[in-house]
């Protein structure tokens, strides 16, 4: 094993780095599964899909969305202040 594989990677202390990674990654994500959405509600119309299969794919992207949503946009953002 090398040396430099047994160190503890740098910790980034730069707050608006950490939250432009995280709103770039839920970006990115969120557009992909847009993508997804759309082709399968386009492949649901030609009705090449059982409609029950339809909506299991639908909430399993809803599940998709909220573990990105909570694991990358929320820890980020601010907290309310009075």
């Amino acid at each position: 094993m090398r040396s430099d594989q047994t160190q503890t990677p740098a910790i980034n202390r730069d707050v608006e780095d950490i939250a432009d990674r995280a709103k770039y990654a839920y970006a990115k994500g969120t557009q992909l599964l847009a993508a997804t959405q759309y082709r399968l509600a386009e492949l649901a119309g030609t009705g090449r899909l059982d409609a029950e299969e339809v909506w299991e794919l639908h909430d399993q992207l809803l599940r998709i969305w909220e573990e990105l949503y909570f694991g990358t946009f929320t820890p980020c953002a601010p907290r309310h202040r009075r």
